[in-house]
């Protein structure tokens, strides 16, 4: 978890809130290869959110794990097109800002979701 908190943030922006730092991946996969660009909420915010979340059910008083938690699964979730297809991720870069055509990781993503999808109660 410690290794989690050195990387991910909690700011009040939806595309930074919980999301991976992945940066290739659309140089390699990705249907628009523009460079290496800043890929928002990949599949690894949510596989993030699986070891943050559990580390909050055994800590509650850290009510920190779970804003980042909440922010990792629920961002991978802006990665689902209008028309129900998955993207990989959300093209960070300025000129660009949207989803990409390929689904390329996304199952690992859904993994995650599924396994911390829960209704958490906190009195902060």
């Amino acid at each position: 978890v410690q290794a989690v908190l050195a990387y991910s943030t909690v700011v009040p922006h939806w595309a930074y809130c919980g999301s991976a730092r992945r940066y290739w991946d659309f140089t390699i996969n990705g249907k628009t290869q523009w460079g290496n660009e800043r890929e928002f909420h990949h599949y690894g915010a949510t596989l993030n959110a699986v070891a943050v979340l559990d580390s909050f059910r055994a800590f509650p008083e850290r009510h920190y794990l779970l804003q980042l938690g909440a922010c990792a699964l629920l961002g991978h979730l802006s990665n689902i097109h209008p028309s129900g297809a998955y993207s990989m991720a959300w093209h960070g870069d300025p000129g660009l800002l949207r989803r990409d055509g390929f689904s390329g990781d996304y199952g690992p993503g859904v993994y995650g979701y599924w396994r911390s999808a829960a209704a958490y109660v906190a009195c902060m």
